[in-house]
């Protein structure tokens, strides 16, 4: 491409390729009723990467205003994980909404970062996850591994995991063994 300014003519290389970095983080899922949207759900909560989807949802619909921070462009460089439900007694301490930063101190932006970083544990740790507000809540992975495995021994407990489009919305969701569920269980010799 060529361009003259002000009596000087130059030419510039400009290339139309393009490139991962120009993605943005927290994507808008175009068409959200067709989109297998992934989770993991674990001590009754549920956690997933967040979209523009969400944002909205949480602004609208649970007066969530701090989350507009993630529809800048600056807060979409990376991914973020949210927490989309919440059962039992992790509703003592966190809310639909929240940001979650670490797990065991192991910063988290991602599925794939929360899948190794769960992996880490040992049926004798404790879950630790923390929000971007210092919001903390503990879980004792061997209590919830026994839940786990007095639920799949009376059936109910979805062993074929879960359904990628429905996480549960609601306490009486049955629990579902998500892969990184599946895969610390098994570790453990529970299934």
């Amino acid at each position: 491409m060529t361009v003259c300014a002000n009596g000087v003519k130059t030419t510039h290389k400009v290339p139309l390729k393009w490139r991962e970095e120009f993605d943005l983080r927290v994507p808008e899922i175009l068409e959200p009723n067709f989109h297998e949207f992934d989770y993991e759900h674990f001590a009754g909560v549920t956690i997933q990467e967040l979209t523009q989807n969400h944002v909205e949802d949480l602004m609208d619909n649970h007066g969530m205003k701090s989350l507009a921070r993630f529809t800048l462009p600056s807060h979409q460089k990376q991914k973020h994980l949210f927490l989309s439900a919440i059962q039992g007694s992790a509703s003592l301490a966190l809310e639909v909404g929240m940001i979650i930063e670490t797990i065991n101190g192991i910063p988290v932006n991602s599925l794939e970062d929360y899948r190794r970083a769960f992996l880490t544990m040992k049926s004798q740790d404790t879950m630790l996850l923390q929000t971007d507000q210092g919001v903390m809540y503990v879980a004792d992975v061997a209590a919830e591994l026994v839940k786990l495995r007095e639920a799949s021994s009376s059936s109910l407990l979805d062993l074929d995991g879960p359904s990628p489009t429905s996480p549960p919305e609601s306490p009486s969701s049955p629990p579902a063994m998500t892969p990184a569920v599946r895969a610390l269980a098994a570790k453990h010799g529970i299934l």
